[in-house]
């Protein structure tokens, strides 16, 4: 009996749980015959004794009959999803699986996706487009340069580096042997490569005949030919003297009468707005230059143009036949104010005074300027004109600022910098495309409610430099930070880094280029470095900004809205973006009659003259009250923006008779 406890040698040992755990199961396995092993009590019917409340144990390798709760819980799932009607990809999963038989297989859901597909006489799935952002390097023209002080260089990329190919920058440290690289679409050196070469000569065409809307944004540092690349020079003659924004204004008219040719009776406009957003530093006593909070404020520059026009054709009237002019005159035209660009406002908008340039918000077009003059081009000839006149508003508030700049700032004296105050010009044309296929409103008095409207925008904008040089403050500053520079970089490094939120709210210039950063228009940028090393960190910092701006922004397209098709991607393999907005008027309004008759059917009102206004609600009204309400304020709205075009058309004709014509 003491066996298991004594070794080879005869020694006492305990046994190890190994062996108990062994000769445990020998007993166990060897059936319970006459064994009597001793229980809970209870005498069992082979001599032991067991416990009278405990269920016979099944025997190993026979299935028991009871379910197991696995069984219990697939079954009572079953059961569940049979009580209730299911659709869509939830019955194609449960239709393998017959309630109360076997339960669900515990198949991954990307098999079970597998194994309900469309066969292939269905229709393709739906799949949107993404286009990656175009963007161009411009080294400036620095012919006195020594090849012993350029630390840059461009030559052709053999690889397709972030979809395109392109050209790859080697930018040299001086002094070093450090270099960096960087793989970008192209390299421009004028402005016809600017306008062709990047791709925005086509961009610029299908934001005409598709309705895609594209931009482009041009940074970089100072002296490197930006704003000369982008505006010209200004001087009469030549191709280039408007830059780039000339091009825009042929190609788009050229545009135009294609689709007057190939669609009879569409009716497209072409109106033209711009924007200087201006950075000013307050004066602040005690804080250096460079940590002033710079505020930003928008001015109209078109409508500045148009006046310096006016002031100058009136200079040359006076001096071939002078004449009187009354207060009552003057008033008239000036809006009561005076000379001024906000005499052109206030005409443009039929107000007593100046109207302010603020961004909102639209529903359904996104962030627009409220209060700009925009002008409707008749030709391509007076789109160039009307571009020619913002450029000459962008230069006097550049003007402007820079003597002010110098007059106020003691910054001024040591290098010239304008203490943080700087302009950032955004040229906007908005075109508008309607079908001429439509119906009249019934409900409108006669309006004419187009089957379709695209409206798209094609965005130039100039974005300020801002020039970093050793040593210029005593407060170790330099110029003030700019508060849109800095949101469109923070804009670019979330498009950079995949973050689910783009803080395009954190300014207003990022707000009036919002669409090409989230997606909707295409982007094409191009970034002007310079070739001398002594500019090699400034160089650094636009290469790296061009870097992320390729990796990050994709164009994807807007939304349409009461389009057949509709939705938030385009049925089949798509080549470009979807269009900035398209709204079906007619179909739009159709729908939201009827169903404002139902509603109405429905409470036991009369639809006859209703207006949203009249629908009157409180804390008892009901659900079908509201949506009542709702639909008639959306078919106002519909019906209002279609006669919007009319009235801007007005109101450019009003300005061309006093100032232009």
């Amino acid at each position: 009996a003491r066996a298991d406890m004594v070794g080879d040698e005869g020694t006492r040992r305990p046994a190890s749980s190994l062996e108990r755990f062994r000769q445990k199961r020998a007993s166990s396995s060897s059936g319970g015959g006459g064994g009597g092993g001793v229980s809970h009590g209870g005498t069992s019917p082979a001599g032991g004794i067991s416990n009278e409340n405990e269920s016979p144990r099944q025997p190993r390798g026979i299935p028991s009959s009871r379910p197991s709760t696995g069984d219990k819980l697939a079954a009572l799932k079953a059961r569940r999803s049979a009580a209730r009607p299911a659709s869509g990809r939830r019955a194609a999963e449960d239709a393998t699986t017959a309630p109360g038989i076997e339960p669900r297989t515990t198949e991954s859901a990307r098999a079970r996706r597998a194994a309900t597909t469309r066969s292939p006489g269905d229709s393709p799935p739906r799949v949107s487009h993404s286009e990656p952002a175009v963007v161009a390097v411009h080294t400036g023209e620095e012919p006195d340069l020594k090849l012993a002080d350029a630390c840059l260089a461009v030559e052709e990329s053999t690889t397709d580096v972030g979809g395109g190919g392109g050209v790859r920058v080697t930018l040299n440290r001086p002094r070093t042997t450090l270099k960096k690289t960087y793989e970008l679409s192209t390299v421009v050196s004028n402005s016809n490569e600017c306008f062709d070469k990047t791709g925005f000569a086509a961009a610029t065409r299908a934001a005409v005949l598709d309705g895609v809307s594209c931009a482009l944004i041009t940074t970089g540092i100072h002296g490197s030919g930006k704003s000369r690349l982008v505006r010209g020079h200004g001087a009469d003659g030549g191709a280039d003297h408007l830059g780039a924004c000339g091009y825009v204004a042929s190609v788009v008219f050229d545009a135009v009468d294609e689709v007057k040719a190939s669609h009879p009776g569409d009716v497209v406009t072409v109106a033209v707005s711009a924007i200087a957003d201006v950075i000013t530093a307050p004066v602040a006593p005690g804080v250096p230059v460079a940590r002033r909070k710079t505020h930003e404020v928008l001015v109209d520059a078109l409508a500045a143009g148009i006046e310096l026009a006016s002031a100058h054709r009136d200079d040359d009237d006076a001096d071939e036949a002078p004449r009187k002019s009354t207060g009552e005159e003057d008033d008239n035209v000036r809006g009561g104010r005076g000379g001024g660009a906000g005499a052109v406002s206030a005409v443009f908008h039929g107000a007593t005074s100046s109207v302010g340039v603020n961004v909102r918000e639209h529903p359904t077009r996104g962030f627009y300027a409220e209060g700009c003059v925009e002008i409707v081009a008749e030709d391509a000839e007076d789109c160039a004109r009307l571009v020619a006149l913002a450029s000459d508003g962008f230069r006097a508030k550049e003007r402007e600022v820079r003597e002010s700049g110098r007059a106020t700032s003691a910054l001024a004296a040591s290098n010239g910098s304008f203490a943080g105050e700087r302009v950032h010009c955004l040229l906007a044309l908005r075109i508008t495309r309607r079908s001429a296929r439509g119906r009249l409103d019934p409900a409108g008095c006669g309006v004419w409610l187009p089957e379709t409207e695209t409206t798209s925008e094609i965005v130039v904008a100039d974005v300020a430099s801002i020039d970093r040089k050793k040593g210029s403050s005593a407060g170790g500053g330099g110029a003030a930070e700019d508060a849109a520079v800095k949101a469109f970089g923070r804009c670019v490094d979330a498009l950079a880094d995949s973050r689910s939120h783009v803080p395009c709210r954190d300014s207003k210039f990022t707000r009036l280029v919002s669409k090409a950063l989230s997606g909707i228009a295409r982007l094409f940028a191009v970034v002007c470095v310079s070739r001398n090393a002594s500019r090699h960190d400034e160089s650094d910092a636009a290469l790296q900004l061009a870097r992320k701006i390729r990796r990050g922004v994709r164009a994807t397209g807007g939304k349409q809205r009461g389009d057949a098709g509709g939705g938030p991607s385009v049925s089949g393999p798509s080549t470009r973006p979807r269009p900035d907005h398209r709204v079906a008027y007619a179909a739009e309004c159709e729908r939201l009659d009827e169903e404002a008759r139902d509603l109405a059917e429905r409470l036991g009102v009369s639809i006859a003259g209703l207006t949203s206004g009249a629908v009157a609600l409180d804390m008892e009204s009901g659900d079908d009250l509201l949506a009542l309400r709702d639909a008639l304020a959306e078919g106002e709205r519909l019906r209002a923006e279609v006669g919007r075009g009319a009235e801007r058309a007005e109101r450019s004709r009003r300005v061309r008779e006093r100032f232009l014509s």
